[in-house]
């Protein structure tokens, strides 16, 4: 009888094959064995770690898909007993060498506290009429690294219509799914939020034969925050709409959401006082697609689809596009930002 101990070293992730022989004076014997060491973040398997097994894990807190009891594992890079978005923003600062190490490989664990009364969340007049909007906003800077939500709705009351995500999560990899009833999203980033601003807005309309204005439409069935559920911190929310939404403190372009997309995907933008607005959509050769929005705006926050088609209505080739914002007054630009999208067929 003998016990064999091994330990493996760094870089050792894979199958490792043993061969055990055993012999006396009468016989002998030989067996094998396969020994698979998984890397700690490798979530998809693939020997590797890298952005997108952080989104893998973003995808398993919004119920997109479900992680196996392996992945699990390997993926909670934190340390703790469960794993989150803060495990993913883990691997994405790994991943951009701001850490050379998880917290689990040191055998510690993360400590990283949230202001959950950072948050704010509010229900304000849709831009058109009979829609609501949902707003998810950070208030002011936290030390928020990773977030997870997930809030419940009764279908009989509320027909949801769409989900984007903030200007302030433009930085930030984002998972979202709208199963039957339910909004969830999970964000992670590489740093803290560092600024207030939107987190989300999710548009819907409501029963308006049986909802009161008290009445409450949602409620708040997790809102994990680095790596503690603060949701039995949030009251539900109602319909108490108040006279309109707040306007934003500062323009801003949001990512487009989905992207990459096909066929069709939405622009946010927002402008903290009335301005003449473009929205232009160019190719990577610089040349002008389509004018997506033009015109003057108040102050507060806007959107604009675009279908895959150019000024001429024709659909465009799949490929990497630019859209740019410009804000004016008068003959003064007050604003001007550009970002990528890529439309895949």
């Amino acid at each position: 009888f003998g016990v064999l101990k091994w330990g493996p070293p760094p870089g050792a992730a894979g199958d490792h094959l043993f061969v055990v022989q055993a012999s006396d004076s009468l016989s002998s014997v030989t067996d094998t064995a396969v020994v698979r060491v998984y890397r700690l973040g490798d979530v998809s398997g693939n020997g590797a770690v890298s952005s997108f097994d952080a989104g893998l894990i973003l995808r398993d807190q919004v119920g997109a898909i479900v992680l196996d009891q392996v992945q699990l594992r390997v993926g909670n890079v934190s340390g703790d007993s469960t794993i989150s978005s803060t495990d993913a923003s883990l691997i994405l600062q790994y991943v951009v060498s701001l850490i050379d190490t998880f917290p689990a490989g040191l055998g510690k664990r993360m400590r990283q506290d949230a202001v959950p009364a950072a948050f704010a969340f509010t229900v304000v007049p849709g831009r058109t009429a009979g829609e609501y909007d949902l707003v998810v906003t950070a208030t002011r800077p936290s030390n928020v690294v990773g977030l997870t939500m997930s809030v419940a709705y009764d279908t009989a009351l509320v027909t949801p219509l769409r989900l984007v995500r903030g200007a302030l999560t433009d930085s930030m990899t984002v998972a979202m799914h709208q199963p039957p009833g339910r909004i969830n999203l999970a964000a992670a980033g590489t740093s803290p939020l560092s600024q207030p601003g939107d987190v989300a807005r999710f548009t819907f309309t409501v029963n308006e034969r049986t909802v009161r204005d008290d009445q409450v439409l949602f409620t708040m069935k997790r809102f994990v925050l680095n790596e503690r559920d603060y949701a039995d911190d949030i009251a539900g929310i109602t319909l108490n709409v108040g006279g309109g939404p707040a306007a934003p403190t500062v323009f801003a372009l949001g990512q487009n959401y989905p992207n990459p997309f096909n066929p069709s995907t939405t622009i946010t933008y927002q402008t903290p006082r009335p301005s003449a607005v473009t929205v232009t959509l160019f190719n990577l050769l610089g040349q002008e697609v389509r004018t997506l929005a033009a015109g003057e705006r108040p102050a507060g926050y806007h959107s604009v689809t675009w279908d895959g088609r150019d000024d001429r209505n024709a659909p465009v080739s799949s490929g990497v596009y630019l859209y740019t914002i410009t804000a004016r007054s008068g003959g003064t630009v007050l604003f001007t930002a550009t970002k990528k999208m890529l439309l895949v067929k």
